[in-house]
């Protein structure tokens, strides 16, 4: 059984928000989703992959939990 990449898993709402950003800033975007395309467990990524991604995402200490930070179930759909 194959697991499904985070790409595939993340959610459709923040990949959109992801996509709207690539004309301005295509190389940190492209560099996102090759990430994402790679790795099949949240574990996987780097902090600074993280920061990278709730930066482009527009979410921040704010309305970021521990358990997001942990789990990063508020971005991608469990399986």
């Amino acid at each position: 059984m194959s697991r499904i990449t985070l790409y595939e898993r993340l959610k459709p709402e923040l990949k959109k928000k992801l996509q709207a950003q690539n004309l301005q800033y295509e190389h940190t975007i492209k560099s996102i989703f090759d990430n994402l395309q790679t790795k099949r467990l949240y574990s996987e990524l780097t902090l600074t992959e993280l920061k990278t991604m709730y930066a482009f995402l527009d979410m921040n200490s704010t309305n970021v939990t521990q358990s997001d930070i942990l789990y990063g179930d508020n971005l991608f759909k469990t399986i």
